[in-house]
């Protein structure tokens, strides 16, 4: 047994090859927390770097202070090419979200905030790097800021005070106890690393294209995103990629050089704007942190956005209303404003189409003709209103609208509407015609449509020699709707000199007298001075017609034969011999019958409306007989009766037939010659009591008893006939009336 122990031992020692010596620099001091974090201070830690080409074992080597003198911390364990090494003082804390290699306790009582030589030895006690601060640290700060001391160059030796730099406070990494940002990189890049090793890459990488790309809009809402960058990543820097607002379910995967990074997520919201950000952790090969704008140094974020499209259209607009003119070649268009989706927000523009033919579907609207026009659309609800200039005047056109929003989703086709483009830049109105020395009101309208009145233009309306007088005190005029006082008037011409208008130009002229004599298109003519070149006649300046009265209507058109001082309100039509209406008809009014000598009118003149019509009062005398009112109207003239009745009496009620639907109440009039119980009952066909309308006395003398069409229940009866019985002392009286509705 011995000999066979003594041969696996010679064996053992024959074969296992022998430990080399690291050279110089393999291996280097590249960052020291030496005064520890706010708040941490005994947090201390060094971290090493591997510069070369090959993964070293550190297995039995050892850091010193005190030039060697004093043992530090024993290492153990593998330091990777290219990669780095933390030595931790106390506990894992100390670099709380990165795990440290070695984590120990710091012999000669930890690092000294104000001086230190470290030496690095490897397992045979060859010294591979030494950082001979005794005179005072290089770099790094205790507080407020605790920056640690970082090596610029692995390749130059550590005892150089220009190879030494503070953390910039912006390239950091890592956490400390507390969670707070350290300011320094263990593990990562030196923020002043600038190598000159053989190899070393200390180029930042940068982000060279991103599909969506930055700005974009219209992405489809099932788009993945990704990202080139111009060199091989860690494929750890996804931890990187953020995006707000944020669909969820991050998928990445790279492309074989891992320059490509692809983001699979959630379906993306409609119409959002989202922000994409590459942070600094993002890191090459090489671990240099991203250089997000392109200064070839590391730092800000890379930051892009794009917005998704916008699927939903606006609403159709279904409510468009056409207008004719009201100038030459005009057409009113009015409808409601639809959203940007659907019926909210605010849509980006319109489509307007238009054509002598009817428009009945998406086809036709195709095909139609686009008015151009650069509108403005107000928010989703809101009125809009256009006044457009057609091509020809006195046409009929036909019109629709479609509305866009800013992603270029287009309505669905709406209603169609028709108007005829005006054929006159002047009107009038009341448009009716007026009768032969009679008495109106007219409002004359000039449309400006071009050229505008500047301020040096003037305006002018000849009144027609055979109608009234003309003053400033039956004269009113408005420029663009504001009234304007600086007309002048001579004769019969209205003048408004050196004016500005832009829509137009409007004269109320009345109450003037009417001419005497019938005639058609009687042109009041206008006039206008542009830039000073002379009064020219506008072409269609308006015209009225002035017709002969030949029919008076009057209603009642039958003898009411209403109580003795009754006041009657008498309604007078005046038309010609077209059976036309007429405007400012003069009517003459004269009692030729007065029984008691008391009948009154309320005027001896009246003048139709714009409707044609007149009314005047007329109270009977309060003695019973006949009262009559002769009307006249040029040559026309026709008598009203009333004949006042005599004794206990009650009146047909009136009106009669009784609509509900259109008279507030239907009255009966008594007349008793002394005063007496009364009783007034209405009575179905069935001779069923529906309502009594008075039970008690009355006394002497003329009432008026008015009727709802209710019952004695308060509800409104059927239409149909029913009965009156009026019982006075010991008489009674019995008529028929009618309910409509």
């Amino acid at each position: 047994p011995l000999l066979i122990l003594f041969l696996v031992i010679a064996l053992q020692a024959l074969f296992s090859p022998a430990a080399l010596a690291a050279s110089p620099l393999d291996v280097v001091i590249t960052e020291i927390a030496w005064a520890g974090h706010s708040g941490y201070t005994s947090d201390e830690w060094i971290e090493l770097y591997n510069p070369t080409d090959s993964a070293i074992d550190l297995t039995g080597w050892a850091l010193y202070e005190g030039g060697g003198a004093t043992l530090i911390i024993n290492l153990s364990g593998t330091i990777p090419s290219k990669g780095y090494f933390l030595i931790e003082r106390g506990d894992d804390d100390t670099v709380s979200d990165i795990p440290g290699d070695v984590v120990g306790t710091f012999g000669g009582s930890g690092l000294s905030n104000t001086a230190e030589n470290i030496v690095l030895k490897d397992n045979l006690g060859n010294t591979i790097d030494q950082v001979d601060c005794s005179g005072g640290w290089f770099a790094g700060s205790a507080s407020p800021n605790y920056y640690t001391m970082e090596r610029k160059d692995p390749c130059t030796a550590g005892s150089v005070s220009t190879n030494w730099a503070s953390n910039d406070g912006v390239t950091r990494n890592g956490l400390d106890a507390g969670n707070n940002p350290i300011n320094g990189t263990p593990r990562a890049q030196n923020s002043c690393f600038d190598s000159s090793c053989p190899g070393d890459d200390s180029t930042p990488p940068v982000v060279t294209s991103t599909d969506p790309d930055s700005g974009a809009s219209g992405i489809l809402t099932t788009a993945d995103i990704i990202i080139t960058f111009n060199e091989p990543m860690d494929q750890g820097s996804t931890v990187a990629f953020s995006i707000a607002p944020d669909p969820g379910s991050h998928v990445f995967s790279w492309n074989a050089g891992d320059t490509e990074l692809t983001v699979m997520l959630n379906d993306f919201t409609a119409d959002t704007l989202y922000t994409v950000t590459i942070s600094t952790s993002a890191r090459d090969v090489n671990g240099n942190p991203l250089d997000g704008d392109g200064d070839g140094n590391p730092g800000p974020d890379y930051i892009f956005t794009f917005r998704t499209a916008d699927v939903v259209p606006p609403d159709a607009i279904n409510d468009l209303v056409a207008s004719d003119g009201p100038g030459a070649k005009q057409v009113t268009l009015e409808w409601t404003a639809v959203g940007d989706d659907g019926g909210v927000g605010t849509a980006e523009s319109y489509i307007v189409k238009y054509s002598t033919a009817d428009i009945t579907d998406d086809t036709a609207f195709n095909n139609a003709i686009t008015y151009t026009q650069t509108w403005t659309p107000q928010a989703a609800g809101n009125n809009e209103s256009y006044l457009l200039t057609m091509p020809e005047a006195g046409t009929l056109y036909y019109f629709s609208i479609k509305a866009v929003d800013d992603s270029s989703n287009v309505s669905a086709f709406g209603n169609v509407d028709s108007a005829t483009s005006g054929d006159s830049s002047t009107s009038v109105s009341p448009n009716i015609r007026a009768a032969a020395q009679g008495r109106v009101t007219y409002t004359f309208t000039y449309n400006v449509i071009s050229p505008k009145f500047d301020g040096d233009d003037s305006f002018r309306l000849i009144v027609p020699a055979a109608w009234g007088g003309v003053s400033a005190g039956n004269v009113a005029m408005t420029l663009d709707g504001s009234s304007y006082t600086g007309f002048s008037v001579s004769g019969k011409e209205i003048t408004a000199s050196n004016i500005t208008a832009n829509s137009s130009i409007v004269v109320i002229l009345g109450p003037i007298n009417v001419q005497n004599t019938a005639q058609s298109n009687v042109e009041f003519e206008m006039f206008t001075n542009i830039n000073g070149s002379g009064f020219a006649k506008v072409d269609g300046s308006p015209a009225i017609t002035v017709a002969e009265p030949a029919v008076i209507n009057v209603d009642p058109a039958t003898d009411p034969n209403h109580a003795p001082g009754t006041t009657d309100i008498v309604t007078v039509e005046i038309l010609d011999s077209g059976s036309n209406l007429l405007y400012g008809a003069r009517i003459d009014l004269l009692i030729t019958k007065n029984p008691g000598g008391d009948a009154a009118l309320n005027t001896n003149t009246v003048y139709t409306d714009i409707s044609g019509s007149a009314t005047f009062q007329f109270k009977l005398s309060s003695s019973p007989g006949e009262n009559e009112v002769m009307i006249t109207c040029n040559s026309l003239v026709i008598y009203y009766v009333d004949t006042a009745f005599a004794g206990n009496y009650i009146s047909q009620n009136y009106p009669n037939p009784f609509n509900l639907n259109r008279n507030r109440v239907t009255k009966f009039n008594v007349n008793l010659e002394t005063a007496q119980s009364v009783l007034l009952n209405v009575y179905n066909v069935n001779g069923e009591l529906v309502k009594t309308l008075y039970e008690g006395v009355l006394e002497q003398g003329l009432h008026e008893i008015s009727w709802d069409g209710t019952n004695d229940h308060n509800k409104q009866l059927d239409a149909g006939v029913y009965f009156v019985f009026f019982k006075y002392g010991n008489n009674t009286k019995k008529f028929k009336m009618t309910i409509v509705k």
